[in-house]
């Protein structure tokens, strides 16, 4: 069930590159498809909900301050 979320993501994300479907609404999008409310993947729900452009800040949020704690 997890790989058929992951795959629904991307393939949201695949066909509304630039900004996504919209926040949060993975949930409504494939509500008919499958019993879901998220993608089981913070990166790959990023990108089919909010595009390349949230995929990127998302990624940002998540290695900027753990570079910082590295250091």
């Amino acid at each position: 069930m997890r790989l058929i979320r992951r795959s629904a993501a991307r393939h949201a994300g695949l066909a509304h590159p630039l900004g996504g479907t919209g926040a949060v609404t993975f949930a409504a999008d494939y509500s008919g498809y499958l019993p879901a409310r998220d993608a089981y993947s913070l990166y790959l729900q990023a990108f089919a909900e909010l595009g390349v452009v949230g995929l990127v800040l998302v990624t940002a949020l998540v290695a900027v301050p753990l570079a910082i704690a590295l250091r």
